[in-house]
């Protein structure tokens, strides 16, 4: 935004961060050393809704609530097409149980689930999408940049891989396993 002034499109509590420059209290992040560097203030932030649909161009991008690893975690998708070959591209939000020193995934939110919760429900809400390209926040998670530059020359086909959500959802949820395992046990982030 910075750059092109462009409108930003999030999710309430992603929109609020966005706003203020701040996290909220039901962040996992909120004590990570991390969370302490300032986040720049956008303006002209725009809330989106679960399941919208917003068009930039000719395309159709839908929101998607995915939230656990923060409160406003939204993954998007949409169809890139050539002609009348279409695949079905998803920017899945991060998945992983990542949090600051003394966080607790099973403690009760203030709408009364868990952020443990909330990261199964969107873990399960990847896993089960259509999804022959798979876009991560954190591209070594979707081998994303490894796919594309091993295709051969224009063959776009060659990056689609139809259990790219799956794998990706099947690993996160292996992620929060061991982190509430670490949390009963005593141990913490």
């Amino acid at each position: 935004q910075k750059l092109t002034g462009a409108p930003v499109y999030a999710r309430r509590s992603a929109a609020d961060v966005l706003r203020t420059g701040k996290l909220s209290a039901e962040d996992p992040q909120i004590n990570a050393p991390l969370s302490k560097t300032p986040i720049p203030k956008a303006t002209n932030v725009w809330n989106v809704n679960d399941d919208e649909l917003l068009g930039v161009g000719s395309v159709r991008l839908r929101a998607m609530a995915t939230p656990g690893h923060s409160p406003g975690g939204t993954s998007w998708t949409w169809d890139a097409c050539e002609g009348d070959k279409c695949l079905r591209i998803v920017y899945a939000d991060a998945l992983s149980p990542a949090s600051g020193p003394g966080f607790k995934f099973r403690a009760p939110l203030a709408g009364g689930q868990t952020t443990e919760q909330l990261l199964r429900s969107s873990i399960d809400r990847i896993s089960g999408m259509k999804c022959d390209v798979l876009v991560t926040a954190h591209p070594a998670d979707s081998h994303f940049l490894e796919r594309v530059a091993m295709r051969p020359a224009n063959d776009l086909a060659a990056i689609k891989d139809e259990q790219q959500c799956k794998t990706y959802a099947e690993a996160a949820l292996l992620q929060l396993d061991a982190r509430v395992v670490q949390e009963e046990s005593g141990g913490g982030r």
